[in-house]
């Protein structure tokens, strides 16, 4: 929302500005000067956050998905993505938390402590709910660290369900996607295939 102020300087007024023709005149300032900055500030702390790649490493399209061991529609969302990720055109980011059971925090440990990381997530995701990955009983001190600091990004972010999707736009504006993206939003989240 965009805020005037008088020229007397005692007032506010809340609201769009916009001209003869009905063109509003408050998005352009509102996305350079706040929307702008705001994503570039999220998707830097998406960056630094502690994830698991999926895919090529040069990949032209990355997306980042908090995604839980136990959430079924992370998994599903892998599914969809495996022709993007497979053809080198998107790098899936996971960045994991544990939200849905008791296990998932023990799990998602389990993923960031195996010796190959990106391979176990590989093999517990093409496993579904066969997946024989078993949460640690006793989690780190270093992998519990990388847990909070996902979930305090997580809450920092007010997301409250996986997989809570962001990715850039091919206008490299910062969107997010809620739950596994419908098959024709999909193109949207990973680009052309």
């Amino acid at each position: 929302m965009a805020l005037y102020l008088t020229a007397d300087g005692k007032s506010v007024i809340a609201g769009n500005l916009y001209d003869a023709d009905g063109k509003d005149l408050s998005a352009a300032p509102l996305e350079k000067l706040v929307y702008a900055p705001m994503a570039k500030e999220i998707w830097n702390k998406l960056e630094h956050s502690h994830w698991i790649q999926d895919g090529n490493k040069d990949a032209p399209r990355i997306v980042y998905l908090f995604s839980d061991p136990n959430c079924p529609y992370c998994n599903m969302f892998w599914e969809q993505a495996r022709p993007w990720v497979k053809a080198g055109k998107v790098q899936l980011r996971h960045i994991m938390v544990g939200i849905i059971r008791e296990d998932s925090p023990g799990k998602s440990a389990a993923l960031f402590a195996a010796k190959d990381p990106q391979q176990a997530l590989e093999a517990h995701e093409a496993a579904g709910k066969g997946s024989p990955l078993e949460p640690l009983e006793k989690i780190p001190a270093d992998i519990q660290a990388k847990l909070d600091g996902n979930m305090k990004l997580m809450d920092e972010l007010e997301l409250s369900a996986t997989p809570a999707i962001f990715y850039l736009d091919d206008k490299g504006q910062l969107q997010q996607q809620q739950g596994a993206p419908s098959p024709e939003k999909l193109v949207k989240v990973l680009g052309p295939k």
